[in-house]
């Protein structure tokens, strides 16, 4: 009995020993129960480390493939403990069968499958006697598994994929829970090309490299693996974990990354097909499940660097790119983007129908909402980072953080400090300069100082000259005079035009090209002005203009570019 899967796997019920209707484990019940399995797993780990010495990462990854229901290849030189591993791991399950064979080009269908039934043939019922044999088996490992020959290959697709083995007209579901296969190198026959690619789990086999390890292993000082009975894992607890695995769920977030991941791999010319990118998130949800968690974490994707590509090859590249994609959200990229955006932003000069007391809101709002986040980020880089290698430490599956992960994380912090203390201090210095723009100020101002009046004008005061107008902005006032200067401290003559200026007229006169016509229009709505008082208006404001150097709204400092002073 058996349930097809669309992508090409099957749901088989020879695991769902306690799981049938009615009899389902709840969340509840997992989190009440899972701290015991979690447990036994990881004391089966620590034994299992202790006695292969640099194969943390091979006993885990055969480990939860085990759990997860898939298979896991094992790429390296003879004689570096993979068929010990494979035994090791079948130890880990109560009750488990294993089998075990060096394949060649002539290994016999009766050596893997087991002899055909004389009294079957006799009875003309072709079937094989499957006992103590690989459709027997909970856990298989076999050596050289790329030599299998033609009448050999077919049944192994089916049974390792299917879990379903074909012999005569039977078609027997098989217990089989993960096959590990080994070989000295990737295959470069394109008809093993469908058996490469029944292995989600790829990995490289190398030899001791560090000399404690070289010693104790060449010295026999390591200890055999002996896991105790009690911290075994039975075929129940397989059951529970691969139909608790299914209620594990993806955030919006860790979807964003699977995508990028995904369309990354793609640029890099590592294909992988839907099935596989399936199979790979049922090996990463037993990841999270056996980690305490019903929710998917960037941690957990990690994972992901084994189930593409083809180890000593590829598996540089696929790591790099697992590694970046997985640490955007550690890396402050975004952030750093967005504080970017609002340095050019506040960097823009203001449109020319801006209103100054928006555009001053506005961007003292931007100047602030910066500054906050600039004094943040670093402790929020610090933040993640801590988050991040937490969260993998809690993992019972991440036995290392590869070194690219490090070195992104030293590098965000350094891009986030280069970026946000000069940042912070331009913005610090910029803010009283917006605080305190007043162009109203600045006009009365640039009139009242004497000696400016003498540089610009170089003419003296005529106390018998009367002013033309009477100009008003806010709370100030002063009398045009017909040289084109405000003149304060004086009586305003009876009868003489007022006319009203405001901070936004003076605005578009220090920051636009085409200021004259601007105020020409906004006079002429205002009040019914001669045309020789708006000549003498359109030259007060060109000195004005003149006197702030045509300054506009404040903006920052410009950064420093490398080399500048």
């Amino acid at each position: 009995m058996h349930q097809e899967d669309p992508y090409g796997g099957c749901q088989h019920t020879c695991l769902v020993v306690s799981l049938k209707s009615g009899n389902k484990p709840t969340p509840a019940l997992w989190v009440t129960v899972h701290t015991d399995i979690q447990d036994r797993i990881q004391r089966l780990l620590d034994r299992l480390d202790a006695s292969f010495l640099e194969r943390q990462g091979q006993t885990r990854l055969a480990l939860l493939s085990l759990l997860s229901g898939h298979h896991m290849l094992m790429l390296g030189p003879p004689g570096t403990a993979k068929s010990l591993l494979a035994r090791a791991v079948c130890r880990c399950i109560d009750g488990g069968r294993y089998f075990e064979y060096l394949l060649s080009r002539f290994t016999h269908p009766d050596e893997l499958f087991g002899p055909v039934s004389i009294p079957g043939l006799k009875a003309e019922d072709y079937r094989r006697l499957t006992t103590g044999y690989l459709p027997d088996a909970h856990v298989a490992f076999l050596d050289e598994v790329f030599k299998a020959n033609s009448a050999i290959l077919n049944s192994l697709l089916t049974l390792i994929n299917e879990r379903i083995f074909h012999h005569g007209t039977h078609r027997d579901p098989v217990p089989l829970l993960a096959l590990l296969g080994a070989s000295n190198e990737p295959p470069d026959e394109g008809s093993l090309a469908a058996l490469y690619d029944r292995f989600l789990v790829r990995v490289a086999v190398r030899p001791l490299a560090g000399p404690d390890s070289f010693l104790a292993v060449s010295l026999g000082e390591v200890e055999p693996f002996e896991p105790l009975d009690a911290d075994r894992l039975t075929l129940e607890d397989v059951a529970v974990v691969r139909q608790e695995s299914r209620k594990v769920t993806a955030s919006a977030a860790v979807r964003q990354t699977l995508l990028r991941l995904r369309a990354a791999l793609l640029a890099e010319d590592i294909t992988a097909s839907d099935r596989r990118w399936r199979w790979a998130m049922e090996l990463v949800k037993v990841s999270a499940l056996t980690s305490g968690r019903y929710a998917l974490e960037a941690v957990d994707l990690l994972l992901l660097q084994y189930c593409f590509g083809t180890p000593f090859e590829t598996d540089a590249r696929v790591q790099r790119v697992v590694c970046r994609e997985i640490l955007t959200t550690v890396h402050p990229v975004f952030d750093l983007q967005s504080l970017r955006d609002a340095e050019a932003q506040l960097s823009q000069p203001l449109g020319p129908e801006a209103s100054l007391s928006t555009a001053r809101a506005q961007r003292l709002s931007l100047v602030d909402m910066v500054l906050a986040r600039a004094e943040q980020l670093e402790q929020g880089v610090d933040m993640r980072r801590s988050d991040f290698l937490r969260r993998a430490s809690a993992s019972v599956w991440i036995h290392e953080i590869p070194p690219e992960v490090f070195t992104a994380m030293l590098v965000a912090r350094s891009a986030a400090r280069d970026l946000c203390l000069p940042l912070a201090a331009r913005l610090k210095a910029y803010r009283p300069k917006l605080v305190s723009f007043q162009p109203v100020n600045s006009l009365f101002d640039t009139f009242s100082l004497e000696d400016q009046l003498r540089s610009i004008f170089s003419s003296s005061d005529d106390p018998a000259q009367a002013p033309v107008a009477w100009v008003t902005a806010g709370s100030r006032e002063a009398g045009l005079m017909p040289d084109g200067r405000l003149r304060g401290g004086i009586a305003r003559p009876v009868g003489v035009l007022n006319v009203p200026l405001d901070e936004d007229l003076l605005l578009q006169v220090r920051q636009r090209r085409d200021w004259r016509r601007v105020a020409r229009s906004v006079l002429a709505e205002r009040a019914a002005l001669p045309e020789s008082v708006v000549s003498v208006l359109i030259a007060m404001l060109g000195h004005y203009r003149r006197a702030v150097s045509a300054e506009g709204f404040p903006l920052p400092d410009p950064a420093e570019t490398e080399g500048g002073g």
